[in-house]
Parts: structure tokens; C-alpha cells; sequence
């Protein structure tokens, strides 16, 4: 038996025990047990949640083709004390960045366009000095572009109601850096990425992501749309992180908080949808529904600055590719998105794992969390963590020969 046939066995083993869901089910399913007995990993997670003040959560942990745990933790509201579910509808935040990712290399596989497209060939009205600037560049955030977004809200406000708006007055700015020299994560790079694919594929941008992307993937309960949206099924979302004079630190209250995303930058962070949603995603990835092997290559290729250099966010690690972030830890690598310090998606590529968190609440630390969880899966992820300060306790999940 092969070390992974093993831990597959050990896992259905668990699953069973659990009562957990052994497959993702018909499109729109949200598939939960009946009652999910207290585990190690449930336990982790509660203690999690008790220590970041998280009222809010829904994992999901797939091994291979199987989904080996799918719950919800806490509240989805606190005020109508409704219970967190697989059916709680969640903000994705950025990880809609990896949507929009993924849109893009749907275009570049059917012909439509190139990664190294200058922004000018498909848009026009364009400062000069924004015009040679190549589509990569954009979604990998090395574009040196100025930000569109207010730096002094926490709320994504931009400076001007339209792109248009915003374009014009950042015109006249100086560029942050030489375009390919450095890496800064901005929206107007996103916003930018969104016009482009409505002007390449012809439709509104949430039209083909539903079309390209969701509606193949069985997404049947995601949906775009900020905060004045109505979608059914999203609660609140809160925060215990406080603004102080050196930015936004822990400790604070819970409140609610307000941040939306205005039609043009909903490709940087407008997507909504279930952990459920966010299996299927998963499965729709791995399965090369919607990408073939080759797009998914370089959908998680860590890009390269102009001089040559890969860039690392952390220095050694960690990399930036086409709205996803990558793990280049030797045996183990990921790739994984996250957004708002709320939501994350994690997949361990050389261990065939995923681990999905989804929370309510800014200050969660969801990549942390993730990567707490896939280790009591996988232990070996314990012996050298990219986020988190100590790894989990508890006991991990047993593998076959252990």
C-alpha cells in the first residue's frame, strides 16, 4: 500500500466515523451531516475561533476526490443567532482575485488573448505610460501602477465612483515603481484586468466568470455583489481588529463592518459563495473542467521581475502568480488565495489535500488557520510552517502503518 493509498484509508475510515459527506454531490447541494460528532480538529478550530473572537465559521477538507469533513461553526449572525453552515453564504473577498485569474486563462486558452498583451490592445483612453504595460504584469501586481483605492479607508473606497473617474485622476500620478522592477498589491490592477475581459469576451464580466467558470464548476449558489447586494443566504461580516496609528491590529470589539465593492472592481473582490461552492471550485480545478493542466501551470506560476528574479513575499517561499499566491516548501508545495483576513483556500499539491476556511469576521487569520488544519492531515506540514507561529496540538489524523 503506498503512503498515499494509505492516508486515503485511514481518511475514509474517519470520514465514516464522522458521518461526514463521502462525495460533493449534485450541483447546489450543500451537503452537511446531520450531527458531527467533537474531533481533535474540531476542537482546534473552536479554540481558534474562541481566540481570535470569530463568531463564524465553515470548513471544508478534501482529500483527493473526497470531501472528508464539510461543517459550520458558531454563527452566521450574531444578532439572529442563526448557525454557521456548508450553506452559509460567505464574502470571498480577494479570492475572487483567483476567480478573476482563472477567467483570464480561460481567454488565453480559447485564443483570445495573451498574458504578455500590452493593456492598450484591448482598452483604449489610457495614460501613456499605461499603455505597454502587459496583462501579467496587472494580475500579478507588478505593474507599478498607482492605487485606485483611498489609502486612508478600510472600506476599499475608491477615489472617483467610476474607472473612468479613477483613470483620469491618477493620470497625472508618478508610477510606484518601474513596470516588472517590484511587486505591490493594489486594485487598480484588478479593475483594470476586469474591463479587459468584458471587452475580450464581449459579455459583463459576472456574466462570463458565471458562464466560464461557475456554471461548470456546479457553483449554483455563488454570485457576485458588494455590499448593498441582496444575496440570499450571506450574513453579516464583523471584525475585531481596531485602526491604531501604526494601522489595524487585534484586540478590539466585535462590530460590524461595511465594505463594498462598487461594478468595475468587483473582479477584485465582489464574489460571494459556500464552502460547498468552494469544493465544487476545488474539484472543477483538479478534474480540468475549466482549465487544462498546462493553464493551471501557469495560472500558479510564481512570477518572475524583470530582472529574472522570482519574487517572494516572504524572501524565501512564498510567491505571487495570476491571483494566487504559491508555496514552494520542497515536497510539499501549495497554492493557495486568501482575502479580507477572513476567507482562505488552500491546496497541497504534492499531498493531494485541501483545506477551505471561511469566516465572518476580519482579523481570523484564515491562512494560519488553513494551514493548522491540513496539518493534522498531513504532520509533516507541521515541521515547517509558512503561517503559522506554533504548530497545532491535538493528534493528528492516523494513516495506515501508524
Amino acid at each position: 500500500m503506498t503512503r498515499t493509498t494509505g492516508r486515503r484509508a485511514a481518511l475514509a475510515a474517519l470520514m465514516t466515523l464522522l458521518g461526514a459527506v463521502s462525495a460533493l454531490g449534485a450541483p447546489g447541494a450543500a451537503a452537511e451531516p446531520a450531527a458531527v460528532p467533537d474531533d481533535a480538529v474540531d476542537r482546534w478550530v473552536v479554540r481558534w475561533m474562541n481566540d481570535h473572537g470569530v463568531p463564524g465559521l465553515s470548513l471544508a477538507v478534501v482529500d483527493g476526490d473526497r470531501v472528508v469533513k464539510m461543517r459550520g461553526y458558531g454563527l452566521a449572525s450574531v444578532e439572529l443567532e442563526v448557525p454557521a453552515s456548508a450553506a452559509t453564504v460567505y464574502r470571498l473577498a480577494s479570492v475572487t482575485k483567483a476567480f478573476t485569474g482563472a477567467a483570464v486563462m480561460v481567454l488565453v486558452e480559447s485564443g483570445r488573448m495573451s498574458l504578455d498583451d500590452p493593456v492598450a490592445k484591448h482598452l483604449d483612453g489610457l495614460p501613456e505610460h499605461w499603455r505597454e504595460i502587459p496583462i501579467r504584469r496587472l494580475l500579478t501586481h507588478t505593474s507599478g501602477l498607482p492605487d485606485l483605492v483611498e489609502e486612508s479607508s478600510s472600506e476599499l473606497r475608491p477615489i472617483a465612483p467610476s474607472l473612468l473617474g479613477c483613470i483620469e485622476l491618477l493620470a497625472a500620478e508618478e508610477m510606484a515603481f518601474a513596470t516588472g522592477a517590484a511587486w505591490r498589491y493594489n486594485q487598480t490592477n484588478y479593475a483594470l484586468v476586469q474591463a479587459v475581459v468584458e471587452v475580450v469576451s464581449g459579455q459583463p464580466f459576472v456574466d462570463f466568470v458565471r458562464e466560464a467558470l461557475l456554471a461548470p464548476a456546479g457553483m449554483d449558489d455563488a454570485s457576485f455583489g458588494g455590499r448593498d447586494a441582496v444575496v440570499k443566504g450571506r450574513g453579516p461580516w464583523y471584525s475585531t481588529l481596531e485602526r491604531t496609528d501604526e494601522g489595524l491590529r487585534p484586540g478590539g470589539r466585535l462590530r460590524r463592518i461595511h465594505v463594498d465593492y462598487p461594478d468595475f472592481m468587483l473582479s477584485a473582490g465582489g464574489l460571494n459563495a459556500t464552502v460547498a461552492d468552494m469544493a465544487r471550485w476545488d474539484r472543477a480545478l483538479r478534474e480540468h473542467v475549466v482549465l487544462s493542466m498546462a493553464g493551471l501551470a501557469e495560472l500558479w506560476k510564481p512570477v518572475a521581475l524583470a530582472d529574472g528574479s522570482v519574487f517572494r513575499l516572504d524572501g524565501e517561499l512564498i510567491g505571487y502568480a495570476l491571483g494566487w499566491s504559491t508555496v514552494d516548501r520542497p515536497g510539499h508545495r501549495a497554492v493557495w488565495a486568501s482575502g479580507g483576513n477572513t476567507v482562505a483556500h488552500h491546496r497541497y499539491l504534492d499531498d493531494d489535500l485541501t483545506v477551505i476556511v471561511l469566516t465572518n469576521c476580519q482579523g481570523a487569520s484564515p491562512n494560519a488557520l488553513a494551514e493548522g488544519v491540513a496539518g493534522f492531515y498531513v504532520p509533516e506540514l507541521r515541521e515547517r510552517p509558512v503561517f503559522l507561529a506554533a504548530p497545532p496540538d491535538g493528534p493528528p489524523v492516523p494513516r495506515a502503518g501508524e
